[in-house]
Parts: structure tokens; C-alpha cells; sequence
């Protein structure tokens, strides 16, 4: 009779443990047919938790933690960005992985917090539960029949979630092998060659500011009341300034500045990894060239903008301490040193710009709000700062004495509400790709004009930007290189869309470019 309590207890517990760790799956699940597999699976694991003890408490530990990665990323970006988490993950430094975790924790991740702890506590407490059933070898046997034949048709480690987790961090890692395989490309062949080498460039100096997260929703040189930008809109009053309307062609910068930079487009990305970017194009007609970065690297290989970066002749990683990343007045002073009136020199200088943490992007003596009330306020002194840096920036360039280019833009662009706020969304929200675009010429250049006339109305899609940029430098002479195309990725080139049809999510402002001086 004892023996009979015991095992009806051990057989309720098992049930209940089994039916506890698939709980968030059954709660949050894709449609009939993963809530009729995650239901199979509990039947299955049920028996197998009869018949072995600890490989049923291994293989709960293993469940407990996929369920917990799955719901998160199912809570705050939808099924759909799995993938495209797993693989952001593996892409971020340190830095942004704490920034990340800073701002997508609320209480829906406390829970799962308290989930994964009883978990563990009930898992724990299941090793020690008596029992004295006498037919779990044959509960085991039926436990792995059951799983090798559903093994056989489904394949869970590669279809199902949360099972499928590992897989695609596997398949995430396919960015180590192109990167590998573009710096190859680029070792066989020393510079593009659709271009007349010949030429030597119209700029003597040219600086390329790539912004990081910065929204023309929140500037004011674009019609934002409160003024922002008070550089930039006096720098759009000048007569060889040209300010476009312009997308980001992604809403993250692993794939945007890629791009943005190189032969690549929405719909075509496995271009990047064949084909050189603009640091290249500029070297090609003996530019010495500089990439100034405030944003951490983790490796040789870690990221595809690193592979951009290393084609300079001169390449500057500012922020190397993970934890600790300073604002972008750092940045001043890795300007290149020398009198950049000897020889002719192209920067490209990667901001931190207003990636959030907002609060941690400024400092306190460059901001518009002393003392910011919320999430918009913050981001907005960070808007404020990045324009104090490009006053710093473009004063640089003028005390070389010598005709320069100015190109200013950002990689993507921001979402900034109380209620959601970061990029990288998916289903994507519009707002995330309405970037800044503005460029000026020290001496007068005939293709500004041409440039504004060409693009006057339409919005330029950045997947141009390095054409762009050749044609203002006469390094080619075709405009029809620019595009006004609406393809734009999100989070992962696999998915594509039209940004017409891409939802916003709040902002109703009319973003028009400031009138043009006669």
C-alpha cells in the first residue's frame, strides 16, 4: 500500500514537472500545430521522466533554459526575430549586449526568471522522490519510440521550437565564414577596378561621418521643434549644402553600413562579399584613407563593418573597453595629427552617436534638457551632442585651409517613445529608417546643384550612398546611380519589404528639408 502511495505520487509529480516546463510553450504558441506538438512532447517527456531520472532532470535543465531564450525573444520582438536576435547576439560587443539587457528586461522577463528558478528547485527535488515502479525500463523503451518516430517525421533539433534554438545560433554563425571569405576577396585584388583610376579627385580632404541611430524625425534641421541641431540647420543655409530626404536600406548596422558602403542592396547582399566600399574606391585614387570607430570590435572577424573598417590604411578602434564606452568627443582627438594640406586624406569616423543607452551618449555640458524628464528627452540631448561633435568635426576641416567634402548620415535610424523605443524590429516599424542626410562642398561644385535638381521630391534610399558620394567627387559620372528605390531589409536580409508598406508607429510629422539659400 506505502508502494502504491509512492509511486502514484512519483507518477503525479513527473506528470506535473513535465507539464510546468513546457507551461510558457503551451502559453505562447505559434499555431495548432506547435501547440499539438509541445503537448506530444510533454507525453513523451512524461515517460521519459518515469523511466530515467536523471536524463529526464538533463534534458528539463536544457528545455527550461530554450523556453526562456524563446519567450523573451517571442515577448519583446515576435517569433519572427529569432534568428535575427540569435544572430545579433553574436555580433555585439560586449557593450551593447548590457546595454541590450538593460532595456528589453521588464517584469514579463521576471517571471521567466521566477520560471526558470522553480524549475530548477522542482527538478532538484525530483531526484529524491521515491518510487518503486518495476516497469520503467519498459516506459523508457516507449519514451524513445515514440520520440525517434516523431524524430523521423518532424526533426525538432532543427524545425521546432524552442528545440531549434541551438540550430540557428548555428546556422547565426555563417557571418564568420563571409567575412572570412570578403577579406579573401578583397587580398586577391588590390582596388575596385569599375572606375577611372587616372583620376585623382576633385576634394582635397573628405570626411565621411557615419551617425549611429540618429532619427531626422528628431532634428531640428529637418523641422523638429525643439532645435536640436542648431549646427546643422546654419550649415543647410549655405549655398553648396545638400539635404536630402533619405532611408536607411536596414534597420540594423551589421547589414545597413555594409550597404550604405558597398555594392550591396536589399535584395541583393551577397554582393558585400565581392565587392570593395567606398574606403577602397577613395584609395584608388591615392587618398590616404582613416577609419576612426567608437565602437568596439570583438575580433578580427567580428563584425561585417570591421571588414570596411580594415581596408583603410589606417584604422583607429577608440572604444576598446567593453564596458565603459566614453561619449564621441573622443573621437577629436584621433583626428589625424598632420597638416592634412601635404597629401590628400579621406576619414571616416563611426560614431556612438545615440545608440542606448541615450543618457550614457552625451555629456553634461552639451545638452539641450539639464535635466531630461523621460526616454525622448534623453534621446534628444543625444541628437544635441552628436551635432556639437560635427561643428568640432567640420571645424577641423577648415583650418587645413584646403577644399573639403562633408558627408554626414546615419546608419539606420531610431524608434523614440515611452512606449517602444531601439530599432531592429520585426515586423519593422518605419520610423526606424528615416535617416539624416546632409552634405556640404568648401568650394563650388556644379553636381550639388545637379545632385538637387535630380533628387528634388524623391527619397533617397543610403543602398546609394557610396555612388552618391563618387559622383559629388567626380569619380563618376553617372546620377542614375542613385537610388530612390523603397526595397529595405529587416533585422536579417531574408526578409525583405517595400517601406511604403512598412507601418509606422506614431510620428505623423512632415519631414521637409530646410529651403535651399538663392
Amino acid at each position: 500500500m506505502i508502494h502504491h502511495q509512492q509511486n502514484r505520487s512519483f507518477v503525479l509529480f513527473s506528470f506535473l514537472i513535465a507539464l510546468f516546463i513546457f507551461l510558457p510553450n503551451l502559453i505562447l504558441y505559434i499555431n495548432a500545430k506547435h501547440l499539438i506538438t509541445m503537448l506530444i512532447f510533454i507525453g513523451i517527456f512524461f515517460l521519459l521522466g518515469i523511466a530515467q531520472k536523471y536524463l529526464f532532470v538533463l534534458v528539463g535543465t536544457a528545455i527550461i533554459l530554450l523556453t526562456v531564450i524563446f519567450s523573451h525573444i517571442y515577448i519583446h520582438w515576435g517569433v519572427n526575430g529569432l534568428s535575427s536576435r540569435l544572430q545579433a547576439a553574436m555580433l555585439s560587443p560586449s557593450y551593447e549586449s548590457i546595454e541590450y539587457l538593460k532595456t528589453y528586461l521588464d517584469w514579463r522577463d521576471m517571471v521567466l526568471m521566477l520560471y526558470m528558478l522553480t524549475g530548477f528547485v522542482l527538478l532538484y527535488k525530483y531526484l529524491f522522490v521515491k518510487n518503486n515502479i518495476h516497469y520503467k525500463r519498459w516506459m523508457g523503451v516507449l519514451a524513445l519510440i515514440l520520440f525517434g518516430s516523431f524524430f523521423m517525421v518532424k526533426n525538432p533539433l532543427t524545425k521546432i521550437l524552442p528545440f531549434s534554438i541551438p540550430n540557428m545560433y548555428y546556422e547565426a554563425g555563417d557571418w564568420v565564414d563571409n567575412a572570412k571569405a570578403r577579406i579573401s576577396f578583397m587580398q586577391k585584388k588590390l582596388y575596385p577596378t569599375d572606375l577611372n583610376q587616372s583620376f585623382r579627385g576633385f576634394y582635397h580632404n573628405i570626411v565621411v561621418v557615419v551617425g549611429e541611430s540618429a532619427s531626422k524625425h528628431h532634428m531640428s534641421v529637418y523641422g523638429y521643434k525643439p532645435k536640436t541641431t542648431p549646427f546643422l540647420n546654419d550649415l543647410s543655409l549655405k549655398k553648396f549644402t545638400f539635404v536630402a530626404n533619405a532611408i536607411a536600406p536596414a534597420n540594423q548596422t551589421r547589414f545597413a553600413i555594409p550597404m550604405e558602403l558597398t555594392n550591396a542592396k536589399a535584395d541583393s547582399f551577397k554582393n558585400f562579399f565581392s565587392s570593395f566600399s567606398l574606403v577602397s574606391y577613395l584609395k584608388a585614387v591615392n587618398y590616404q584613407t582613416y577609419w576612426i570607430s567608437n565602437q568596439a570590435k570583438v575580433g578580427k572577424y567580428d563584425t561585417y563593418v570591421t571588414t570596411i573598417a580594415n581596408e583603410a590604411d589606417k584604422t583607429d578602434i577608440v572604444n576598446q573597453n567593453f564596458g565603459s564606452s566614453k561619449p564621441d568627443g573622443i573621437l577629436l582627438t584621433h583626428l589625424p595629427d598632420s597638416n592634412m594640406i601635404s597629401g590628400k586624406e579621406a576619414i571616416f569616423i563611426h560614431l556612438m552617436g545615440s545608440h542606448f543607452q541615450y543618457k550614457d551618449r552625451y555629456d553634461s555640458q552639451h545638452i539641450l534638457f539639464k535635466h531630461p524628464k523621460n526616454i525622448v528627452e534623453e534621446y534628444d540631448n543625444s541628437i544635441y551632442y552628436t551635432d556639437y561633435i560635427l561643428s568640432k568635426i567640420f571645424t577641423f576641416l577648415k583650418k587645413q585651409k584646403a577644399p573639403f567634402l562633408f558627408v554626414y548620415f546615419s546608419d539606420h535610424a531610431e524608434l523614440v517613445s515611452e512606449k517602444k523605443h531601439g530599432h531592429g524590429f520585426l515586423p519593422p516599424i518605419q520610423e526606424a529608417y528615416d535617416i539624416p542626410l546632409i552634405v556640404y562642398s568648401s568650394i563650388e561644385n556644379d553636381r550639388i546643384g545637379k545632385l538637387k535638381e535630380y533628387t528634388r521630391g524623391k527619397t533617397i534610399n543610403a543602398e546609394s550612398l557610396k555612388d552618391l558620394i563618387l559622383y559629388i567627387n567626380h569619380q563618376s559620372n553617372d546620377l542614375t546611380h542613385i537610388s530612390f528605390r523603397k526595397t529595405v531589409v529587416a533585422a536579417d536580409p531574408k526578409n525583405i519589404f517595400e517601406y511604403d508598406h512598412i507601418k509606422k508607429f506614431a510620428i505623423e510629422i512632415k519631414i521637409l528639408p530646410p529651403k535651399e539659400k538663392q
